[in-house]
Parts: C-alpha cells; structure tokens; sequence
C-alpha cells in the first residue's frame, strides 16, 4: 500500500511537474513570438520612414546645400565652432543645420536619414575633402578666439592630439612665443624642434573658474648648457597656461579627471 502511495505522489509531482514546465515553456515561446513581431514592425516603420526622408531630402537638395554633423549618440560632444562653421559654408551657399544623434535602442531617430542623405548629397556636390577642410578651418578660427578649446575634451576635436608631433602642439608654441624670449645666453641650434620641455596639465577644481594647473614638467636639451634655464623657461610656461586664454568658461565644458600634455619646442 505504501509502496502504491509513493507511486501515485510520484506520478502525480510528475505530471504537474510537466504541466508547469509545459506552461513555462508556451510563455515563453509566446513572448518570443510576440518579440519579433513587434521587432518586425518597429523595423517596418523605421523604413517607411528613413525612406519618407531620403526622398524628402533629395527634393530639398534640389534647392538648398545642407550639412548636418552626427554625434556619438546622446551623450556625444557639440561641435566647439558653431558660429565660425555657419558663416564658412554660408560662403559656399551650404546651409548648416547644427549636430543630430542616433538612439540608444537602435530604433529610427526622427529625421535621421534626412540628416544623412542631406550631408552625404552636400559632400558629393562640394567633395568630403572639402567639407572636412571647412571644419577643421571652423575650429581654426574658434581657437584663435577662444584657445582654451585645444584643451577641452571634445569628439571633434581629437584629431588636434593625434601623432608625435600634434597640431595641438603647433598651436600652442604660436601661441607661446608670441611673448616668448630666450635667455641671453641660450644656446641656439640650427635645427629647432630637437630640444623641448613636456608640460602635464590637469584642471583645478577649487577656484569659482575652472583653471588648467600644470602638474609635472620634463625636459629635454640637445645642449646641456641650456638645462640652467629650466626653472626660468618653467616659469614663462606657467604663466602662458594662467593665463587668461585658458579659462575654461563653465564646468559642462569640461570632461572631470581630464589630462593633456603639450610640448614646447625651442630652437
């Protein structure tokens, strides 16, 4: 009888067992279908309306140039020279229509292949060549205004720090010899660029105006008859970078925890 019992709970928990199993197993398949359905529609909708778009943004380009700049998603850094870029392509009858980023769900942003098709059909017209050349000249001119912008971290700008010698680094040693004069007795070579001194440079914190402090020097003389100049040639470097050029105007424009380092090439 015992034995019976044992068989028949046995038997019973098995088929229960199954039953839920069975059920888990139907729910889930059903959320799965009903997953893909409404992946399909979103998909369905998202090309219905990259398409509405594009056709939208062929139309328009039978009137009006325009270009729009992508961002790295939401988050993504706007492009530092949004006036100086304005006036630029104005000059070439190109319309810019500011920056435009994706979604983190890869569903359709709105307007977001009008954006694409209105660039990529400006920079065949006028050449990517072109178009990138205005850019960089766009942020040209924003740094000769506001120089602060070689430091801050931005996407666009990232290929200013790119390579051994940086144009960065350019900019920065236009900048500093400006006012910069030797030491009488500095030891001049006939090639420049060989001797320089590498400046760290953090952001301090602790002031009302965000202010780039210097954290650590390195030098490097061809001639060591010039290493006696180094607390002198420290000091006109430090007061290059406390300088009023470099104020970074509020703390949103600023990335915390940010470094950079430049070098200074002497001759």
């Amino acid at each position: 009888m015992k034995a019976f019992l044992f068989l028949l709970v046995l038997f019973v928990h098995t088929v229960v067992s199954a039953q839920i199993i069975s059920v888990e197993d139907s729910i889930k398949n059903q959320r799965e279908i009903e997953y893909k359905q409404l992946r399909a529609n979103i998909m369905k909708v998202s090309a219905e309306s990259c398409t509405r778009d594009s056709i939208r943004a062929v139309n328009d380009f039978k009137i009006t140039n325009k270009l729009y700049i992508s961002t790295s998603g939401p988050g993504g850094s706007d492009f530092p020279a949004t006036q100086e870029l304005g006036k630029l392509l104005q000059k070439q009858n190109i319309y810019y229509g500011g920056t435009w980023s994706g979604n983190c769900f890869g569903t359709y942003s709105t307007g977001e292949c009008y954006y694409i098709y209105s660039t990529k059909l400006t920079e065949e017209k006028f050449g990517k060549k072109a178009i990138d050349k205005i850019l960089k000249q766009a942020i040209f001119e924003r740094i000769q205004k506001k120089p602060i912008i070689i430091f801050e971290y931005n996407d666009h700008t990232e290929w200013l720090h790119e390579g051994e010698k940086t144009v960065a680094d350019s900019l920065l040693n236009n900048l500093f010899f400006k006012k910069f004069k030797y030491p009488k007795d500095y030891k001049k070579k006939k090639q420049s660029g060989q001797s320089f001194t590498e400046a760290t440079v953090n952001i301090d914190f602790e002031q009302d105006k965000l202010n780039l402090v210097i954290e650590k020097f390195s030098h490097h003389f061809t001639d060591t008859r010039n290493e006696k100049f180094i607390p002198h040639l420290e000091k006109k470097i430090s007061d290059f970078i406390n300088s009023g050029n470099f104020v970074f105007p509020n703390q949103h424009s600023i990335n915390e925890g940010f470094k950079r380092s430049f070098k200074i090439y002497y001759k």
